[in-house]
């Protein structure tokens, strides 16, 4: 009970620095068999409200490709953790909240759709990204695979473009929130 209210107390007077967990989150966050990996800025503890109480916080976070490109770019990301897992010292997320990212969506003039994902927009064709997320939840559950106990993926005030090229479109919206279970 003191240890909780001690904590309780710290995440009052604001996020608490857990960049001592980064590299073990990135290694979390790694999608192996598409070659992918995470690079995270830095990692923190915050109060999230009494619904959620604490969350693990990454902030500039980079999906990166097998040849080093950067194919989705996120400002921050929300972590839910499995307690489960975390008392047998494995990190997986059940929940992960993407907070206020770029999300484009591209249909070129023959018909090929491109998503990106990125805060500026220079970040390039999420396609492996997308593509090893719809293998990991279509597919077989795998011993140890991170995303066989995600629950929830949350956008929260995201800025949407969807642009057609086949029919001369083009849509924008802001402050966008999804949610997907």
């Amino acid at each position: 009970m003191i240890a909780a209210a001690l904590l309780f107390w710290r995440l009052n007077q604001g996020p608490i620095p857990l960049d001592v967990l980064t590299p073990h989150l990135e290694q979390a966050l790694r999608v192996d068999e598409k070659g992918l990996r995470a690079r995270i800025g830095s990692t923190r503890l915050v109060w999230a409200g009494w619904e959620r109480a604490v969350d693990l916080r990454a902030s500039d976070v980079q999906a990166i490709a097998p040849d080093g490109g950067v194919v989705a770019a996120l400002p921050d990301i929300a972590i839910r953790l499995s307690l489960t897992e975390l008392a047998r010292g494995q990190i997986r997320p059940t929940e992960v909240e993407l907070v206020r990212p770029r999300l484009r969506l591209n249909r070129a003039a023959d018909g090929r759709i491109d998503l990106g994902l990125g805060e500026s927009g220079d970040t390039g064709d999420s396609g492996l990204l997308l593509a090893a997320l719809l293998d990991d939840l279509s597919g077989p559950k795998r011993s140890g695979a991170w995303i066989g106990i995600l629950d929830r993926v949350v956008i929260t005030g995201a800025d949407l473009s969807v642009s057609d090229l086949a029919e001369g479109m083009l849509w924008r919206a802001t402050d966008v929130d999804l949610r997907f279970e």
